[in-house]
């Protein structure tokens, strides 16, 4: 019995998707952290902080190869 063929679309759609609500939970949660006039603010905050960015670097890098054209 043959495999049904697959298109890229539907599940392109779905990460696509997925992606997205990524970003709005990560909206929500940098909306909600301390902020940095906080005088409890202390430097693991800071560092967290530069992981995430370096992090969230990473992700756009991987974007722009999907889409060259992005600049």
């Amino acid at each position: 019995m043959a495999k049904p063929a697959l298109e890229p679309a539907a599940p392109y759609e779905n990460l696509h998707l997925v992606a997205r609500d990524y970003l709005d939970r990560l909206r929500q949660s940098l909306d909600a952290m301390q902020q940095p006039d906080d005088p409890n603010l202390r430097w693991r905050k800071v560092h967290t902080m530069a992981q995430v960015n370096a992090r969230l670097a990473q992700a756009g890098e991987l974007l722009d190869k999907l889409n060259p054209t992005t600049k």
